[in-house]
């Protein structure tokens, strides 16, 4: 290579929508991206080296690999199920209508994810990675163990340490202080990450539910749409979801993984980073005003594009740390906030 042609640094590109989106929003863009990723890769194959000819590039060696891309987003109360899992395992028409409340409250989507029933809402970052794992020296099982990494990393970062994974159930969930390492979660299971994820020809989607906060049902509607009446409570009672509720705040988690047993796991709860830092200081410091606890709860103090940031720089630095020299490492993370209107590349 000549002294005045250089390799491109790889980048990450992570795309943030702020708000929220419909969950097939968030299916569609991330199709898009991969119909681009696939084709970038089809012709960097028949082309391996290109270099950028003229301007502020000039001489850069574009990168040997389609760049890894973050999609990261909320949406409104949706549950998925993996479709494999529902061909098996069948959802009755009563069953949704009980989940969608006939279709006024939440929607209801079979994915092409692996994994069981789960809920995505206001509060709840979902995080789709699109990598490809054959360029960074991962297998399938090695990728979902890098994922559960970046979790935990992520968690720790905001102020949430007391997290692991179990021998037995996926995902990343709260650990008690003091157990060791191999040691079963908590015996209050409380499972704060989902990760369900699809391999298309060595590309990974889908991917990561990070529980952050419980949002604030506020509007007179939207209180009566996700109402925790006594009718709920009973529910709750029969799915086992009482665990996961919080009455102090009563929000959008609470609601939505208060009437499912989560993932299919019988016996343990969901829970959230606002919940779990509240937790660690109410150890630390007393319960404080009611007031107080209520507003930390139910998100002061969180902002999800930083959560969403803080992800995107722990899946840069997994993705660097892989340790094998012939594998890409990732250099920089690259934002693109993505607003109505406006295309992501």
């Amino acid at each position: 290579m000549s002294p005045s042609c250089r390799s491109r640094p790889l980048h990450l590109s992570h795309v943030h929508i702020p708000g929220r989106i419909p969950y097939t929003t968030s299916v569609a863009l991330q199709s898009a991206i991969l119909a681009q990723y696939f084709a970038y890769r089809k012709a960097i194959t028949q082309s391996p080296l290109t270099t950028t000819t003229s301007g502020p590039g000039k001489g850069v060696l574009e990168p040997k690999i389609a760049l890894p891309t973050l999609l990261t987003f909320s949406t409104p109360p949706t549950y998925t199920v993996g479709r494999r899992h529902l061909e098996s395992n069948p959802l009755s028409p009563s069953q949704i209508r009980y989940l969608t409340r006939n279709n006024t409250a939440a929607s209801f989507h079979a994915s092409s994810r692996g994994g069981l029933l789960t809920y995505h809402g206001p509060g709840q970052l979902t995080a789709y990675p699109l990598v490809d794992l054959r360029a960074h020296g991962l297998g399938a099982r090695q990728y979902v163990r890098l994922l559960e990494d970046v979790i935990i990393d992520t968690c720790k970062r905001l102020g949430v340490p007391n997290v692991g994974v179990s021998c037995t159930d996926p995902g990343v969930w709260m650990v008690d202080p003091g157990s060791e390492a191999g040691d079963e979660v908590s015996p209050k299971r409380r499972k704060v990450c989902a990760l369900g994820v699809q391999v298309t020809r060595g590309v990974s989607s889908h991917g990561i539910g990070l529980n952050v906060f419980d949002e604030n049902i506020v509007t007179s509607y939207e209180k009566e749409r996700y109402a925790f009446d006594d009718d709920y409570y009973e529910g709750l009672q029969a799915s086992g979801g009482l665990g996961t509720v919080d009455d102090a705040t009563k929000g959008y988690l609470s609601w939505g993984f208060g009437r499912i047993v989560g993932c299919g796991l019988e016996g343990k709860a969901t829970t959230w980073l606002s919940r779990e830092r509240e937790r660690a200081r109410q150890q630390e410091q007393g319960s404080g005003e009611a007031e107080e606890v209520r507003a930390n709860l139910s998100g002061k103090g969180w902002d999800m594009a930083r959560v969403a940031s803080v992800l995107a720089e722990c899946l840069r630095e997994a993705l660097s740390n892989r340790g094998k020299a012939d594998v890409e490492a990732v250099d920089v993370v690259s934002l693109h906030p993505l607003r109505k209107g406006r295309r992501p590349f």
